[in-house]
């Protein structure tokens, strides 16, 4: 593990801790510019997921107040099935989006279990 994890600078490996703030357990998803991982907040002890974003999110004038803005109103409409996020964190080398930790199966999970890699309609209409 990097010295350097705890600031939120380096390659996140699971067992380091990010932001002083929580213990990254296993990446469980990844896209081009962001990381998920299953992690534990060392204030309370609870299970979350963490977006990692690349510094590069908060870059341009206001990109912090506005993704903060976003977050609040995801939070605030509730909506049934849609998981929520809590909070954004950022550290020097790039924030964080806290969400609750739930168990589940990913859409990526579902579509390696059809044969063409993909959902079918009937599926993602149920998903949906």
């Amino acid at each position: 593990m990097a010295d350097n994890t705890t600031t939120g600078r380096g390659k996140p490996e699971a067992g380091g801790i990010w932001a002083e703030r929580f213990k990254l357990e296993t990446q469980v998803g990844r896209s081009a510019g962001s990381t998920v991982w299953k992690a534990t907040c060392l204030r309370t002890g609870a299970a979350k997921a963490l977006r990692l974003l690349p510094e590069t999110m908060l870059l341009a004038p206001g990109s912090e107040r506005d993704l903060r803005a976003t977050i609040e109103r995801h939070a605030a409409a509730r909506l049934e099935g849609v998981v929520a996020a809590e909070e954004l964190v950022t550290a020097p080398g790039g924030a964080g989006i806290v969400l609750p930790w739930t168990e589940g199966r990913s859409l990526a999970d579902l579509r390696a279990e059809n044969a063409t890699g993909c959902l079918g309609a009937d599926e993602a209409e149920a998903i949906l």
